[in-house]
Formats: C-alpha cells, sequence, structure tokens
C-alpha cells in the first residue's frame, strides 16, 4: 500500500486538493495500490466540504479515505488519519505528504520514523521563499521542533515546476530533488440551469475567466482594476469563478461598482467536475494574475481548453504558456496586465494561439508524467 496525505480535499483549498486526487487516479491506472487519506473539512467558522462536494470527491475513480475533523482545527488535524496510519502501518510501503506545517503530516512522519517506513514529500509551493515568509514565526517555531527533521529525513521531494525546485534548494538541496509538471484531467462539460442562465450572449472570444480562490495572492483585484483600464470590444465580459478566500466575492463587487465595470463583470461563485470544463469551453481568454505559484494548475487545464492565456512571470506554468505560444506571460503590475488583455481581446489570432496552447497542453501536461516520476521515486526508496 503507497499512502498519500493531504489535510483536506475541500475545493476551497485549490490546486494540492484537486491535484492529489487526479494523481492518485493515475498512480492506480500504473496499477499502484494508491490510498488518498484527507479528512471532511467542516470545522466550525471555516470554509465547509459541502455534501454534494462529499459526494462527487467519494464517487470518483481515486481511492480515498475521509475522516473527521478534530480540534485543533486550525492545524486541519483529524484522529482518524492517526489511527488509518497506525492500523495500516505493517502494509504501508511509502508514505507520500501533499505538503508541510499540518499536523497529519506529523503524524506521517512520526509512523514513518517508529516503523521504518520510507516517506516523501510533494510540497506545493510551502517551502518557497513566498510561502516561506507567511506566518514566518510560526514556521520557525514548527521547523525548531520538527519541521527540519521531517525535512532532513525525507527520502526524496518532487516539485511541479524548476522553479519550485529552485526556491526549495536552500532548505533541502538538490541530491533528493524531481521536477515533474502537473497534469490535466477535466470531466465532460455539464451546467445547471443557473449556471447557464448567468451566461450572456457572446462570442467566446470576447469572454475572458479568472478561476480560482478570491485570494490576496491571486490578485483577483488587480484584474478588476486592469479590466477597467483595457480597451475592450462592445460585449466583452469577465467572468470570475471561486470561492471566498482574502476577498469575497461581495468585496470585488464593490470594487468593480467603483471601478465602472460593474455591468461587464458576473460571479459565478466556486464551481467543480463539468461546470468548471463547461466555462472553460465559453471563455477564449483566461487569466491568472498571481503573485506566487509553485506550478497554477488552472492554467495547465485553460490551456487544454483552447484557451488564451494570460499569466504572469511569478506563475510557474507560465513557462508552458510561452513554450506552446499559446498565450502572454507579463510582468506583475495593472498596465501590463490590462496591455495584455487588450491584445488578447483584439487579437486576430486569439483562436489559433489558444488551440496552439490545446496541442501542446495534451501533449506534454498529462499526469501520467507526474505520477510516473513519482512510480519511479517509490520504486527506489522501497527497495532500499
Amino acid at each position: 500500500m503507497f499512502v498519500q496525505i493531504i489535510p483536506s480535499l475541500a475545493s476551497a483549498f485549490g490546486g494540492p486538493a484537486v491535484g492529489s486526487r487526479l494523481l492518485n487516479i493515475s498512480l492506480r491506472e500504473r496499477g499502484y495500490n494508491a490510498v488518498l487519506v484527507s479528512a471532511r473539512y467542516n470545522d466550525p467558522g471555516g470554509s465547509k466540504m459541502s455534501d454534494g462536494e462529499q459526494t462527487e470527491i467519494l464517487s470518483s475513480t481515486a481511492c480515498i479515505n475521509l475522516f473527521p475533523r478534530a480540534r485543533p482545527f486550525f492545524l486541519q488535524n483529524s484522529w482518524g488519519i492517526l489511527c488509518f496510519l497506525l492500523r495500516n502501518r505493517h502494509k504501508i510501503r511509502v508514505i507520500h505528504m501533499h505538503g508541510m506545517y499540518l499536523l497529519p503530516y506529523i503524524y506521517g512522519y512520526a509512523v514513518a520514523r517508529i516503523w521504518n517506513i520510507p516517506y516523501g514529500i510533494q510540497p506545493h509551493g510551502s517551502l518557497e521563499p513566498y510561502q516561506r515568509s507567511k506566518s514566518r514565526v510560526k514556521k520557525a517555531i514548527y521547523d525548531l521542533f520538527i519541521g527540519r527533521s521531517i525535512l532532513r529525513n525525507s527520502r526524496y521531494f518532487i516539485f511541479a515546476s524548476a522553479s519550485e525546485a529552485e526556491g526549495a534548494v536552500e532548505v533541502v538541496g538538490r541530491d533528493r530533488s524531481s521536477v515533474a509538471p502537473l497534469g490535466v484531467r477535466l470531466e465532460s462539460p455539464s451546467a445547471s440551469a443557473q449556471i447557464r442562465d448567468k451566461f450572456p450572449s457572446i462570442d467566446r472570444d470576447k469572454a475572458v475567466l479568472y478561476l480560482g480562490r478570491l485570494a490576496r495572492k491571486k490578485r483577483p483585484d488587480r484584474l478588476l482594476e486592469a479590466w477597467a483600464r483595457a480597451q475592450k470590444p462592445d460585449g466583452a465580459h469577465l467572468f470570475i469563478v471561486g470561492p471566498d478566500g482574502d476577498f469575497s466575492a461581495a468585496e470585488l463587487l464593490i470594487l468593480a461598482e467603483r471601478l465602472g465595470v460593474r455591468s461587464s463583470v458576473t460571479f459565478l461563485g466556486p464551481l467543480r467536475g463539468g461546470e468548471r470544463t463547461w466555462v472553460y469551453d465559453r471563455c477564449g481568454v483566461y487569466v491568472l494574475p498571481s503573485e506566487s505559484e509553485n506550478f497554477g494548475i488552472t492554467v495547465a487545464e485553460a490551456m487544454y481548453s483552447g484557451c488564451f492565456v494570460i499569466t504572469t512571470n511569478s506563475v510557474a506554468s507560465g513557462e508552458h504558456v510561452a513554450a506552446s505560444g499559446g498565450g502572454l506571460v507579463v510582468e506583475q503590475g495593472t498596465q501590463a496586465l490590462a496591455e495584455a488583455l487588450t491584445e488578447a481581446l483584439y487579437g486576430a489570432d486569439q483562436r489559433l494561439r489558444g488551440q496552439r496552447a490545446s496541442e501542446y497542453a495534451r501533449q506534454h501536461l498529462a499526469w501520467s508524467r507526474m505520477s510516473g516520476a513519482l512510480a519511479a521515486e517509490w520504486e527506489t526508496v522501497a527497495k532500499r
């Protein structure tokens, strides 16, 4: 048995929650008995995993064990995860941890060390300087007591991009590191009548999409400012998809009103599964103006769907946008983003470049590459 640990699969946690599940599916397709253990994100005052989302997660082809949450909630604790690891300790060949700094990873480390089980870490950006600078004091305390030991004894680290690996080199070095991009796996498009009703009847070329948490680092506020500055053809519309984060949809609506673009902006809230695919298929331009992404899985999804992609040079998957010729990678800043939006909306080759992005993604951004790299690590450490 190969065990993957991630504290929560709730969509509010974005890329790692989605990616760990899709990676599990790809590993099982390779014939590995990979089991993903996580918790229902249902603590009071926090983001909740709805019954519908839980049903969707458990009905997928991934092998998932969901356990109840427990205090302390802020460390995403689940005693069920610890009990699972203890109960199956003699069956586990490798433990794979999707991140750092939370209690389930300490449980994985403790079980691995006591019973001599090899383990590895997929940091999902948590070891990059940008993320290490957040909650610096808490992380320093964590590192002092146990974090350094977890890093020191990890058999391998697998990163989603060369820039993520380079950002962590001071912490983990290079000898145990490998790089493999995340992949794309979209469900068949489907949408409720409510979602369809929110979509105006416009050409795909004029529809611009942002999909992700409304987090400060993803800069949806800067996107609205750039949207206000950009030159736009009549009928151009910006769709913002994702759960509330540092910003709420209500706050951003107020900003859109103040900027004078409220009539050309629609907030769709969080979407999952086939709804996401349906929205990608109806938007010709995708924008992720983030200040830091160790990969940016929605960029890969948008490329796969044939969108012209605009992102920043702080988003690691931008290297694939550049390599495909399927969009623009710009410097941080409102004006650069506004100019890119103008170019995308008026460019005669928007659809052609979106097609190039799709062809590239289908060839280079498959989950089989990540699962193959991880499987190679597992086979190596399991034999030692």
